[in-house]
């Protein structure tokens, strides 16, 4: 079961998506990022607890589910993060 689900919109190839996602993820110390173009999983660990997740993304959306995570953390802010992750880059 899901703890949260959201999009993202690109317009970037997917590979670029993908990569700048990986990139900020990985630079996280103890974070994890495993995937290609369509399909993945990442752990991210923050203050509060771990962030686990899985993205799919189908044509120019990427759609990113929350399968682990503190009470504590709102899915708004994962959802933050991880687009920030992405325009940042």
């Amino acid at each position: 079961m899901s703890l949260c689900s959201f999009n993202i919109n690109f317009t970037d190839t997917p590979d670029s998506l993908v990569l700048k996602a990986k990139t900020a993820i990985t630079n996280v110390e103890h974070a994890e990022f495993t995937g290609d173009n369509t399909t993945g999983s990442f752990s991210l660990p923050t203050p509060l607890g771990i962030v686990k997740g899985i993205y799919f993304i189908n044509g120019q959306i990427a759609t990113f589910t929350i399968t682990e995570k503190s009470f504590l953390i709102p899915c708004g802010m994962i959802e933050n993060k991880i687009k920030g992750y992405i325009e940042q880059n």
